[in-house]
This record gives structure tokens, C-alpha cells and sequence, in this order.
């Protein structure tokens, strides 16, 4: 069921105003659930969220739509799609609705914020998740114009876990079939949505940028933290008997950069130089390898910031998470070339 709130920015007079079903429904306020820092929102901007639109069959395939007042059909805003972390097995995209409004309000984007199932040990696996990121992706470039989107300029982006989703999707276009079978000798995965398709190409997944913070990008070398290392063996990443490290290189961001048939889009590669969970040196080897392959990539090391810098809490998005959120909001700006319409 799609639900509605209004969430005020603190200091400011924007509001965000929700759709159920198409409809605007009556709003409450919540005042300390503020989605930006102060002083970021520009006064008397709007955004427009419609929730829990359904990409999939299953309740967690669902996604958020934020996008500015202004946008419509004719207005073709630049397009983001944002994949929220937690380790492959938890949260959900609630935790990423301080950015999606930012970016929504501050750089006239329309902002896709999606969930996707989760790692349970018997019925989901990785490449099942990676498969409900390109299905959303499919989603968004059929449905984008209705919100005011262009569906031909997309952006990903995601951190730790989500970080790791969007570079793959960004990454293994070149694996994406429409009748799937992630297995030796194929690895390809089946979006979970493919509208009147029958058949999907590497262009029609295609994005054209990708933000990834402290993203893992070696499936499993780069699992440093003790849970997510337990994976490899207490609950299997992938399914038996495809849990190996063939397998798992399918679904490694790193090992697919030399994908052929897959443009090379701008990366922003970002993270914190105290994080013990995805270290430092292992988004500068991704970087690195970026960099040799031709792809325009950026790196950011934030000095002292550990892992999951960029949560939202209940108080709205802090010093660290806003000033990264600026940072991504620029690579946006630089990347996603719409002609900005005019105010």
C-alpha cells in the first residue's frame, strides 16, 4: 500500500508533499524528522513524494519517487536512482529519503529510492538482489516520463552494500538476459521486472553515471567486518552449489569493469579513510583499475570518517553526510547533462 507524510527541512519552508495512489492525501507534521541539514533547502521548494510503487511481485521490490513541483511530463529532469546498504539483509530505502529529497529539491533531479529483498539463506541470494536492481532499473526507464524523469539520463548510486548494488548494475549490463540462468558458463542475471519485453539488451539497463560509497567491490575478499564475512559461510551468498569463487566473481563490481559492450560512465568513488569495514585501499584499488580501463572516474577519501557516514537519523542528515551529499550533488550536476529549465 502506497503511504503519505509530510516531512518539513528544518528552517525552511519547504515541504514535502505526498501522493497515494496518484492522489494527495491529508499530511501530518513531524517535527525532528527533518531531511536535510538547515541551511541547505532553498525556501519555498517543494518536493512531491509518492511511495511504495511496486517494480516486483515481491513486498520489499517497491521504490519512492521524489521529484520537484515542478517537474511534469514535458520537463524530462535528470534521473537518480539510490540503493540503500545494510549488508544485503537488512533496513530499507526509508534510510535514504534525506538524500533522495535533497537531491530532489536542491539539483532538480527525480530521485528513484528503492528497496530490494534481502539475504535469507534459503530462498535469496546475491545475484537475486542484483537482479532486483536491474529490474528497477527497467522500471524507472519506462516510467520515468510519468513523473517528470527522463528515462535516457540516469544515475545510480548506493553506499556499503548499496554502494556495491549500484556499481554492479552500472558495471554487468553486458550480463542482463531475459531469461537469466546464473550459472557456470553464463552468469547472467534476469531483471525482476521487464514490462512488455521479451528480450533485453546491455543498453536498455544502461546508466549513465554511478556514485558508489565505501561500496564493496570484491565479493567476498573485501568483507572485512566479522558478519559480513560469516556470509561466505553462514548464510551463503549465493546458492549451493554456485557458491564459489567463480561465482562470485560475476557478481564483483571489480571483475566486471572490463566488460565489453558496456560504456564507460563517469564513477564517483567515495568513502572515509578510518572505515575498517570497506578499507581505503580497496576503493583505491577499484579506482585504480577504473582509471586504467578509460573509465572518468573521481575519487574521494574523506579524511577521519569511518563506515556509514552518510545515515540519516531522526534529526536529518549531519555535517559529514551533508557535506558528502554536496560533493555527490556536484558529480550529479557535472554528469547528468540536462539543460536546466528555466525558473
Amino acid at each position: 500500500m502506497r503511504r503519505t507524510s509530510y516531512v518539513p527541512l528544518v528552517g525552511t519552508a519547504l515541504a514535502l508533499a505526498v501522493f497515494a495512489g496518484g492522489r494527495e492525501v491529508a499530511s501530518s507534521r513531524e517535527p525532528g524528522n527533518a531531511c536535510c541539514q538547515e541551511g541547505q533547502a532553498t525556501a519555498g521548494r517543494t518536493v512531491v513524494n509518492t511511495q511504495n510503487l511496486p517494480y516486483g511481485t515481491d513486498p520489499a521490490q517497491r521504490l519512492d519517487v521524489y521529484r520537484p513541483s515542478t517537474a511534469s511530463a514535458s520537463t524530462r529532469y535528470p534521473s537518480i536512482i539510490i540503493v540503500h546498504g545494510g549488508g544485503w539483509s537488512m533496513f530499507d530505502q526509508a534510510g535514504n529519503r534525506c538524500h533522495a529529497t535533497y537531491f530532489a529539491q536542491q539539483g532538480d533531479y527525480v530521485v528513484f529510492n528503492i528497496d530490494y529483498r534481502k539475504l535469507d539463506n534459503s530462498t535469496v541470494y546475491l545475484n537475486d538482489i542484483i537482479e532486483d536492481v536491474f529490474g528497477a532499473i527497467l522500471w524507472v526507464k519506462d516510467n520515468a516520463a510519468k513523473y517528470g524523469g527522463n528515462p535516457n539520463m540516469i544515475g545510480i548510486t548506493g553506499d556499503s552494500a548499496g554502494g556495491h548494488l549500484a556499481a554492479i548494475a552500472a558495471l554487468a549490463a553486458d550480463r542482463v538476459s531475459a531469461t537469466g540462468g546464473f550459472a557456470a558458463g553464463r552468469f547472467t542475471f534476469k531483471p525482476v521486472y521487464l514490462g512488455s519485453r521479451t528480450t533485453v539488451s546491455p543498453s536498455e539497463v544502461a546508466v549513465n553515471a554511478c556514485a558508489s560509497s565505501f561500496g564493496v567491490m570484491t565479493i567476498p575478499a573485501d568483507m572485512t567486518l566479522v558478519s559480513l564475512r560469516d556470509y561466505k559461510t553462514r548464510l551463503n551468498m549465493l546458492a549451493p552449489p554456485v557458491n564459489t569463487a567463480e561465482h562470485y566473481a560475476a557478481c564483483s563490481p571489480m571483475s566486471n569493469i572490463a566488460n565489453k559492450g558496456v560504456a564507460k560512465i563517469p564513477f564517483l568513488n567515495a568513502g572515509g579513510s578510518a572505515d575498517t569495514v570497506v578499507p581505503p585501499a580497496s576503493i583505491d584499488a577499484f579506482h585504480a583499475a577504473l582509471v586504467s580501463a578509460g573509465y572518468p572516474a573521481t575519487r574521494i577519501n574523506y579524511p577521519g570518517l569511518g563506515h556509514a557516514y552518510l545515515n540519516c537519523g531522526r534529526g536529518g542528515m549531519g555535517a559529514d553526510a551533508a557535506k558528502a551529499s554536496d560533493d555527490m550533488l556536484a558529480f550529479w550536476n557535472r554528469h547528468l547533462a540536462n539543460t536546466p529549465p528555466a525558473r
